[in-house]
């Protein structure tokens, strides 16, 4: 075996052709968050270790839920879904920002994917005060800094941030 740095990144793993890179990933978000069904691709010499070391840790896998979400890939179940799902998140999205910049409010980041950084302009941790007693349930941004200090950026969901309301 090469003495290699291991890694989890898609992309690098993509470039390396996986001789020196391991990536890791499941199916929790685009199917069901208790199917803990995942897959991994690495180097041919690691795998049968790998493969080892996990059914140590966790003494059994989810064989009817494994074979089950290999038979939704094989009939192209899982593509069709996943499809549906990204057009579903992708107006999701649009009406998010759509709703965030009609409010005065921007975005630290190209809006992408499922969860995106607004600012706010205020200073989120009393937002979320202001927003738990309209019944919204939110993360400031400084939970997500390292010395939790205070912050005018929030993560937000776009699947759930919907309501005019919100």
């Amino acid at each position: 075996m090469r003495a290699c740095r291991r890694s989890v990144s898609q992309k690098l793993s993509v470039l390396d052709g996986l001789q020196c890179t391991i990536y890791v990933s499941g199916f929790a978000k685009i199917l069901a968050p208790g199917w803990r069904v995942g897959f991994m691709a690495a180097p041919p010499d690691l795998v049968e270790r790998l493969l080892n070391t996990k059914l140590l840790a966790t003494l059994t896998t989810p064989a009817l839920l494994e074979k089950a979400l290999a038979w939704c890939i094989d009939q192209g179940q899982l593509r069709r879904h996943a499809e549906r799902i990204r057009s579903r998140l992708d107006q999701a999205r649009a009406r998010s920002v759509r709703l965030a910049l009609a409010h005065g409010c921007s975005f630290a980041a190209e809006p992408a994917r499922l969860f995106g950084w607004v600012d706010t302009g205020v200073d989120t941790d009393a937002l979320a005060q202001r927003m738990l007693d309209e019944g919204y349930l939110i993360a400031p941004g400084a939970l997500f800094h390292a010395a939790r200090q205070p912050s005018t950026l929030m993560r937000i969901n776009f699947a759930t941030t919907q309501e005019a309301a919100f």
